[in-house]
């Protein structure tokens, strides 16, 4: 979804979504699949360090996690697990397609 302030950030994701969906597409007959993650905030050292930045970093913190239905960050276990399943003969049917990852973030704007 789009921000004020974050044209070059969404037309980049915009791009890599379309890149995969076409590759996919190239690599089908192949018998190759392409998927893409779309985490949104994933509680790590790099996004603690973005929240240190802050005047207030546990206000940032709190700000961030109110953005997440779930009602708390991710982590890089989960989106892990989701890599795994979709590289795993589970998801052999799936291609072509970006799973959000996300505590629900993208179906609202908090």
């Amino acid at each position: 979804m789009g921000a004020p302030g974050l044209a070059a950030y969404a037309a980049s994701k915009g791009g890599l979504e379309t890149f995969l969906k076409t590759f996919a597409l190239e690599v089908a007959d192949s018998g190759i699949r392409a998927n893409g993650v779309a985490p949104a905030s994933v509680d790590t050292p790099m996004l603690q360090a973005s929240f240190d930045r802050a005047p207030d970093p546990a206000a940032a913190r709190a700000a961030n996690v109110l953005r997440h239905p779930l009602g708390r960050l991710g982590t890089a276990e989960e989106v892990a697990e989701l890599i795994l399943f979709l590289s795993s003969d589970a998801s052999a049917w799936i291609t072509g397609t970006v799973v959000g990852i996300d505590g629900g973030a993208g179906i609202t704007r908090r």
